[in-house]
Parts: C-alpha cells; structure tokens; sequence
C-alpha cells in the first residue's frame, strides 16, 4: 500500500513539474506588445487589430520587433460628427505616444523568429456518449427512381371486324338550264352490268320560272323510250312553280329483260312557297330494254316560249344484298 502511495505522489510531483517548465517556457516566448504599459498578446493584432485614441502609449513587448501602424487625422465630417482621413504609416519598437487629434490602427507586427505561436493544450478524455436522440417526424428524401422494366411480350392480334359495304354509289350528277321550246335530252348516263337485284334512284329538282315547262321524264334505250313521267299523266310545270322528289327504277323480275320505273312522292311547290301538292305515288311504263345490258338512261324536257327552265339531278345505284 505503501509503495502504491509513494508512485502517486511521484507521478503528480512529476506532472506538476513538467506543467510548471512548459508555462514559463511559454510564457518567455509568447510575443506581447504594450499599450499604456499593459502587455496584451500579440498573435492575433491581423485578425483583431488594435485602435488607440490621443494619448494612448504604445511600444514593442516581448518577442516583437516592431509595430506597423496605421496614423489617421480626426477631422470634422460635412453634416457633422467626425471623419477619419489617412495621414501616414508608423513603425513603432520603443514607446510612443498617439499624437492629439490623430488615431490609430495597429495594423500588424513583427514577431522574433524564437516567438512561439498560441499553444493549444492537451486533448482531454473522450467524454460520455450522450443519449440517442428521439426519430425524427421528418420523412427522409425519396430516392431515386428504379429503372423501367422490360417491355411484356406483344398480345394475340385480335380478330378482323366485318364492315358493312356501303350499297349506294352515285353514277352521275348533273344540272344546267333551258330555254329551248324542243324536248331534247338535258343530260344522259350510260348504264351496264346491273343485276336482277339492283335499283337505280333519281333524286330531281326543276324549276319553271316566266313559262310552264313542257313534259318532263325519263327514258331509256337510246333516250327515246319513256321510262316515266316526273309530273302527273305528264303534266307542265306551272309558271313560278318547282317540282323536286326521287324516282326508283326497277326491273320486272318475271320477264328478266323488261324493267320497269315507279314514282316515289315528289313535291311541286310555288317558288315563292305559297303552296304545295303532293302528288304522290305514281306507276310507270314499261320499257322493253334488257336490264342487264347496257343501255343509256337520259334526262328529258323544255320549256314553253319564253320560259327558262332550271333542272338538276343525281343518280345512285343501289345495289342488290
């Protein structure tokens, strides 16, 4: 036990020792300077310089060469106060005295190459570590986005849808005026290859404008044939009047060879729309033209003396399911 008190105290004895030897070490070559007779270090004049005012003493401490200062004059400011105007620079190693109305900034020194820098002590134990904080309530940062996945393999081909044809295809469109008093062909189209079960369809439109019209049809072969009238048993087109409507055109299904027109409803109107009449369902002559052949379906009229007579027309066919 005995022994064991004996190396403390050897140790502390020891370490006193060597901290007493390492403060006067450094304290005899620590540069100071000395303002009004009071010494303050020197080692940090660049970072935090020093100002003295009028009267103020400075001169060179330990381990210092000299003092670099910066002299300005005191001056009033124009709006008043006061105002500090470069005057001069200094070198200061014995003492010296701010002279009145100057100021001035210690602006850095010149240390003895024996001066030793600010020691920095001993690191002590590594302390305790301290208690885990609590989880944060702040969500951390997304990451970054993965990379796209491999395109899946192509589906089956779906199955082919079945349209529906259209069955009505317009032939011939036409329209002009008259003025001749002859019936004559307005307008012709020549036809082939129907079928038993075709249909031909004439949408029309006549206008009789200062004279009644003359009779106004259809007819076939080589444009001769009387397929049908568009205006009742034939009858004219009224001065001022129109006449629109649509004529179907069949074959006779018991003779293949003979085909047949009938009236649709048309409507003959005052061109002022005063009036109209329906005239109605109409039956039609017969004309002997093979239907499956080729023959010419021709737009006939005229007008009276004077008279001018407006007409159009289109033709579909439409064809057989």
């Amino acid at each position: 036990m005995k022994t064991m008190k004996l190396l403390k105290v050897a140790y502390i004895a020891i370490v006193l020792n060597i901290s007493l030897f390492m403060n006067g070490a450094y304290a005899q070559t620590t540069p100071t300077i000395r303002i009004d007779g009071t010494s303050v270090m020197a080692n940090n004049v660049s970072i935090s310089p020093y100002w003295l005012h009028a009267g103020q003493t400075l001169t060179a401490g330990n381990k210092v060469n000299s003092i670099s200062v910066l002299q300005y004059n005191i001056a009033p400011a124009i709006g008043g106060g006061k105002s500090l105007q470069f005057d001069s620079i200094i070198s200061v190693n014995t003492q010296q005295a701010v002279p009145a109305n100057k100021a001035w900034k210690i602006e850095s020194v010149a240390l003895d190459s024996t001066a030793s820098p600010i020691m920095i002590g001993m690191q002590g134990p590594i302390g305790v570590t301290g208690a885990t904080g609590a989880a944060s309530s702040v969500a951390g940062p997304t990451g970054p986005t993965g990379a796209m996945g491999t395109i899946g393999p192509s589906g089956a081909t779906g199955a082919t849808g079945t349209g529906t044809t259209g069955a009505m295809t317009l032939l011939k469109a036409g329209n002009g005026t008259t003025t001749s008093t002859t019936d004559a062909i307005l307008d012709n189209i020549a036809l082939a290859g129907l079928t038993m079960l075709d249909m031909i369809m004439v949408y029309f439109d006549f206008e009789a404008v200062t004279a009644n019209s003359k009779v106004l049809g259809l007819y076939g072969v080589s444009g001769n044939q009387i397929i049908g009238y568009f205006s009742n048993s034939g009858a004219a087109i009224t001065a001022g009047y129109s006449l629109a409507g649509q004529f179907g055109i069949r074959p006779n299904q018991r003779l293949n060879t003979i085909y047949n027109g009938f009236k649709l409803s048309y409507i003959m109107q005052e061109l002022a729309g005063q009036s109209t009449q329906d005239m109605g369902q109409r039956s039609s002559y017969g004309n002997q033209t093979d239907w499956t052949g080729s023959w010419t379906l021709a737009l006939r009229g005229a007008t009276e003396s004077g008279g001018t007579l407006y007409w159009s027309w289109a033709v579909y066919k439409i064809a057989g399911q």
